[in-house]
């Protein structure tokens, strides 16, 4: 409270009511997602020379993909430029193991120091959360929209690295966040790492193209550390188990539509339900039932050590994406040699750049009853996929698939100091 008995602006959500919420009020919880993290200055001296992740969650659930990536961008980074290395949680309170859990699966180590803390993006920005040390030898890497612009709203933009691994308009309809996401893309960020060649194409051409964005960013494709999937001895009497990537709350991986080409490839005996059943994962399912008796088997999301032992049992797998993203899951199975069949959209006419053992078709029913039929065939010619598997150009090592990334930022490091 001010002296002279007004509320202090940034405490005020503390004291109004319902009744008397102000504009600014409402705004803020609107878009409390950005609210910008509590910081103050760095006491060492000399400060040290720091990266700071900030992520949503580093959840044992949360551990796949996209998350994992940044954790290893920000590790290799971190090591090349002998720079400590801080991870800042904002949902989740962080859970410690995550970095040395994800490096150790992948071969890889990070030698300094690692510090987490969590500031939840409340409604109270100093109750509960980590006040944040910072100099002018902090730089920082945001992994989504709403975390570069929480950045945005604390440091400087150029010393901000952003790890875009998705065209996230596409997360929204037309709208405000669809808006927001769109002027953040188009910030003058200090760098800006695309997850995959076909999304830093479809983001620097064509008439969705980001202002500026090809200039201030650089590519590379994501690498899968997975052992070879022995194929599954079945009993005589045991059905063959075919993966559907299942996420009814996010829109962009069609869900309902996957749901549909199950249904509809059961009823014209595409998939044959005496051979086949179906293993779908993710949250919040709705157990239902398949025509023509094909049985589905529902699991939650499950740890990443868990669920890599899941796919290798899996004969075949569906995982769709309406994005010019290849997505992880097809590139998770085929890396295993587990035929897999996707989508195609926009730029995305294919994935045998990848690998053959990733059927895509167009989104129309006929199509993808098609590429199910493709891939039943692909599924039952182990040979065919065996010398896909030897012939594909997936990335292995994630050192080398991120080398030149890393050069690019340490420049970058050593121009701040």
């Amino acid at each position: 409270m001010k002296k002279n008995g007004k509320v202090r602006p940034q405490h005020a959500v503390w004291f109004y009511s319902v009744e008397n919420k102000t504009v600014q009020n409402w705004l803020d919880d609107r878009w409390q997602s950005l609210r910008p993290l509590t910081m103050f200055p760095e006491t060492s001296n000399p400060p040290p020379r720091r990266i700071t992740l900030v992520t949503d969650s580093v959840g044992p659930t949360s551990l796949f993909g996209g998350v994992a990536t940044g954790l290893i961008l920000a590790a290799q980074w971190a090591e090349r430029t002998e720079s400590d290395l801080r991870i800042v949680t904002r949902t989740e309170t962080p859970v410690t193991t995550a970095l040395s859990g994800v490096l150790a699966v992948n071969d890889l180590q990070f030698s300094g120091a690692v510090e987490y803390l969590h500031a939840p993006d409340l409604h109270t920005p100093h109750v509960g959360a980590a006040e944040i040390a910072v100099s002018d030898r902090d730089l920082f890497l945001a992994t989504s929209w709403w975390s570069a612009r929480c950045l945005l709203n604390s440091v400087p933009a150029d010393r901000i690295v952003y790890l875009l691994q998705e065209d996230e308009r596409m997360f929204y309809p037309l709208s405000d966040d669809h808006l927001m996401c769109s002027q953040t893309l188009a910030e003058p960020f200090g760098f800006v790492v695309l997850n995959s060649g076909l999304l830093h194409r479809h983001l620097t051409t064509g008439d969705d193209a980001v202002p500026g964005l090809e200039t201030r960013s650089m590519a590379f494709e994501p690498a899968f550390h997975y052992p070879r999937a022995p194929r599954p001895e079945r009993a005589s009497d045991e059905k063959r188990k075919l993966f559907f990537y299942a996420r009814p709350n996010n829109s962009r991986n069609l869900y309902a539509t996957g749901m549909a080409l199950l249904n509809q490839a059961a009823l014209r005996g595409v998939i044959d339900p005496v051979q086949w059943e179906v293993h779908l994962v993710g949250r919040d399912l709705e157990h239902l039932l398949f025509d023509n008796g094909l049985s589905a088997v529902y699991h939650d999301p499950m740890p990443w050590q868990d669920y890599m032992r899941f796919q290798q049992d899996m004969d075949a797998g569906l995982s769709l994406m309406y994005t010019p993203h290849p997505s992880y899951p097809p590139l998770d199975l085929a890396t295993m040699g587990i035929p897999v069949l996707s989508n195609r959209f926009g730029l995305k006419t294919g994935l045998e750049m990848y690998s053959n053992n990733i059927v895509t078709a167009d989104l129309d029913m006929d199509s993808l009853l098609d590429g199910m039929e493709r891939l039943m065939a692909l599924a039952d010619d182990p040979d065919a996929v065996a010398r896909n598997l030897d012939g594909d150009h997936i990335n292995r090592d994630w050192t080398a698939a991120l080398a030149p990334v890393i050069d690019r930022l340490a420049e970058l490091s050593d121009a701040e100091g």
